[in-house]
């Protein structure tokens, strides 16, 4: 037997009825867009470009666009969201790429996938060897691979020890949020490309660095500044490094960290690079193609 409640509580209950609500319609999916992959980044600048603020999403990005893909076939096109959190990545690390069959390949395992695609868009790859990392190189002759592999160690060594040394300290609210999630802190620096595992054993002094990057020594402004000298006159005239006929994994590294120096990098880094017309053109330039092909 139940007991009635007080004509008050009553009276209180009486002006909150309780609704029963249609269920939610689940919106029809756009077949176009289910049907091609997607590309999972740092959110972009406030603005009109689609590029990232995370160097290793930029990478991604520039290695998909200077294969080509972006060219090709309407399924091999990839499309880009940034309303994910890095928590909801996988190892808490973007950029992640969501495949039409539900599959969610991590940023390791996302140039494999598009050196796979760019051998189905183009026969004429179907007979080439296997390569020796993750990211397709695009030289033949072990001497220039030997290059491209130092080049990487350039940027991925004083480069970056720079930009991490130079980057300004998290805010009380990120600090708090990096220490109460499981999440990697947030550091977009941290990042090691696929690239950088390749070894780099027996190569000249000319492109030997001596670095830490978890704790930059006080040479790390010349030492930065060295690599980015260097950069511009290796870089001369060419329209890709190292005097490439086509785009290489190279370009996608050297673009990546160009491109966040100049546009969020830190005021001292940023005027160094500034200093050389070429490496700003060579940035503009290939910015434009990666912005074109993701504005399509």
């Amino acid at each position: 037997m139940s007991i009635p409640a007080p004509q008050l509580v009553q009276s209180l209950f009486a002006k909150f009825p309780l609704y029963t609500h249609p269920a939610v319609q689940r919106p029809r999916q756009n077949n176009s867009l289910s049907s091609s992959p997607c590309l999972w980044i740092v959110p972009p600048p406030p603005g009109s470009s689609p590029i990232s603020t995370d160097v290793n999403c930029v990478k991604h990005q520039a290695y998909v666009v200077l294969n080509g893909l972006q060219t090709g076939p309407e399924k091999s096109r990839v499309r880009l969201r940034w309303d994910i959190s890095e928590d909801g990545a996988i190892d808490c690390l973007l950029p992640n790429l969501a495949l039409p069959n539900g599959e969610v390949l991590g940023s390791k395992a996302i140039p494999a996938w598009v050196h796979a695609r760019v051998k189905e868009n183009e026969k004429s790859l179907e007979g080439e060897e296997g390569l020796d990392s993750e990211w397709d190189d695009g030289f033949e002759d072990e001497k220039t691979r030997d290059e491209m592999r130092a080049w990487v160690e350039v940027m991925e060594g004083p480069v970056k020890a720079a930009l991490a040394a130079y980057a300004p300290p998290p805010t009380l609210a990120e600090s708090l949020t990096s220490w109460m999630s499981p999440r990697r802190a947030k550091d977009d620096l941290a990042v090691v490309s696929p690239l950088n595992k390749l070894s780099t054993a027996g190569l000249s002094a000319l492109y030997s660095w001596n670095w830490t990057s978890n704790s930059p020594s006080e040479n790390t402004l010349e030492e930065f500044k060295e690599a980015i000298r260097a950069l511009a006159d290796r870089l001369g005239n060419d329209k890709w490094l190292l005097g490439s006929l086509k785009p290489t994994s190279l370009d996608a590294v050297v673009f990546a960290y160009l491109h966040v120096l100049l546009k969020a990098g830190p005021e001292d880094l940023r005027l160094e690079v500034w200093q050389y017309a070429n490496l700003v053109a060579w940035e503009i330039h290939v910015r434009l193609l990666v912005e074109k092909a993701f504005k399509q």
